[in-house]
């Protein structure tokens, strides 16, 4: 099956997206591993090797996996890049909401997050 007209540039974007939240999510948890003062007070959390190991799990395996599938343009790769930036949207959603702070990066990864989302399902193919 043909992809649809102007995908090529849409590949490219969303494979462009991957690298900036797949690579930090990868060095993430080991840069949580020195506790930040204060963040995890209110939540359910005494360090920070649980929030890693899901981010690493969560976010960065998925991330790479979608890179690879879009940069070998596999068929699946666009379900694979929808379904992962919308997990990203969520991670940050649920981040937000268990360390009640705020991040100037949140937003920036959320937008990632649905940008790859929506460029996938344009790519979808028919």
């Amino acid at each position: 099956m043909q992809s649809r007209p102007g995908s090529g540039r849409a590949c490219c974007v969303l494979g462009g997206l991957q690298p900036p939240t797949s690579g930090p999510a990868v060095s993430g948890p080991w840069a949580l591993a020195a506790p930040v003062p204060g963040w995890l007070d209110a939540t359910p959390f005494a360090s920070w090797v649980l929030p890693g190991v899901a981010l690493l799990a969560l976010v960065a395996v998925p991330q790479a996996a979608a890179l690879v599938l879009v940069a070998r343009d596999r068929p699946d790769a666009d379900r694979w890049a929808m379904w992962v930036g919308i997990a990203l949207t969520g991670w940050i959603v649920v981040q937000v909401a268990i360390l009640g702070r705020f991040f100037f990066l949140q937003p920036v990864i959320f937008t990632f997050g649905a940008v790859e989302a929506g460029l996938a399902i344009l790519r979808r193919r028919p």
